[in-house]
């Protein structure tokens, strides 16, 4: 959350990082959060990921603002998941 926060506004944990959060991911790499792409956010120890969120594209897990499990398995490296199936069964919030 703190990695999150450290961002600013419209800031969400992505990638491996959201991976894991969902369960999807076992593997530990540095913290991935993606931000708006006019934003030039830079955070020392933060993998930072400047793109184009769309609406549906985030929204909140355990009140951490997060990437969709789409959007998630689509950054996310291909080897680094785990089964779809182990997923939780809990939907993110939307945002917006």
């Amino acid at each position: 959350m703190a990695a999150v926060l450290a961002c600013g506004s419209g800031a969400a944990l992505s990638h491996a990082s959201a991976a894991a959060l969902y369960r999807l991911s076992d593997r530990e790499q540095a913290i991935s959060v993606s931000v708006p792409r006019a934003r030039d956010v830079r955070r020392s120890g933060l993998r930072v990921h400047r793109v184009d969120l769309i609406m549906g594209d985030t929204g909140t897990f355990d009140h951490i603002p997060v990437t969709s499990p789409a959007r998630t398995l689509s950054t996310s490296r291909r080897g680094s998941l785990l089964l779809v199936s182990s997923a939780p069964s809990t939907r993110p919030t939307s945002s917006g």
